[in-house]
């Protein structure tokens, strides 16, 4: 491959200031273009520059920059070289190029103005930052997919709320009326109603006991957090079953209000239970408790 030689610019002395073997063992690709009145024109250009965009010299010399970029890129380019030259420090630009073979990569060039002679010219260099970019998109991807394990968990948590509230209701429900028809079967006449109010009693009582709320809960919970029971109960064996299935209402952030209600407790009762906890998990002023649990 021959290189370039002084004879292509006219420099205020003999001496080449821009040795080729150097040029050529730079990290990226390097370029120089003369500044004319009718635009750029590319002088000279390393090794590199000719590996990378698949062109000769001869291909390459009197180019503007624009022939070796993206289209969708020249505007900013061109933008970026116009205030290298008002401002006169170095300028950076991202641009995608186009090879001769029509491949598209993403390069950062660094652009600073140099005199010689009398007349003006911009040099640099352009860095290949496919890897770069190709790092930050898999970043974003693993940050989308984390977000939106996120968002299932918190849905599936929501879902754990609505099947715990749902279960006390039921309850609740069936509580209510098999005290009512006990009440019935208490204060009326037991040769009319007495044949007929048991069975119902019975098949409610029954009813109760085998709609377990909390073990739906805790299978549905333990699908969704697996460890969290284990996790809990290894590293704090001394949780009574109620504190446990206290914690686990917290580890889906169930508020206050429907906590009282699935604890059967008082709002007092509940920060007396929170304090025990507390004391029982070695929390110290600076920890949170619901923080603490989310994390298990």
């Amino acid at each position: 491959m021959t290189s370039l030689t002084p004879k292509h610019i006219s420099f205020e002395s003999e001496e080449d200031v821009f040795d080729q073997k150097l040029l050529d063992c730079l990290p990226g690709v390097f370029y120089l273009y003369k500044i004319d009145s009718d635009g750029y024109k590319m002088k000279r250009m390393n090794e590199y520059h000719l590996d990378v965009f698949g062109y000769t010299e001869e291909e390459c010399q009197d180019k503007s920059p624009l022939f070796f970029l993206d289209p969708d890129y020249h505007s900013q380019v061109l933008d970026a070289i116009m205030d290298l030259r008002e401002k006169r420090v170095r300028t950076q630009v991202y641009a995608n190029i186009i090879t001769k073979a029509g491949q598209s990569i993403p390069f950062l060039f660094e652009g600073h103005l140099v005199m010689i002679g009398e007349e003006e010219y911009f040099t640099g260099l352009g860095l290949n930052i496919s890897e770069l970019i190709t790092a930050k998109q898999q970043l974003q991807i693993l940050e989308m997919e984390k977000k939106k394990i996120l968002r299932e968990k918190e849905l599936k948590d929501k879902e754990l709320l609505a099947l715990a509230l749902k279960e006390n209701q039921n309850e609740i429900l069936l509580n209510r009326i098999s005290k009512q028809l006990k009440n019935i079967e208490e204060n009326t006449n037991p040769d009319l109603i007495e044949e007929q109010l048991k069975p119902i009693t019975k098949l409610i009582t029954n009813h109760s006991r085998f709609q377990d709320g909390w073990s739906q809960f805790q299978e549905a919970f333990i699908g969704i957090h697996q460890d969290f029971f284990k996790n809990l109960k290894g590293m704090h064996p001394e949780l009574t079953e109620k504190e446990i299935r206290f914690c686990a209402y917290l580890r889906i952030k169930m508020n206050p209000t429907d906590l009282c209600m699935l604890m059967n407790i008082s709002k007092e009762g509940l920060k007396k239970k929170r304090y025990r906890i507390r004391q029982k998990l070695h929390l110290n002023q600076n920890q949170e408790l619901d923080e603490y649990i989310g994390l298990l």
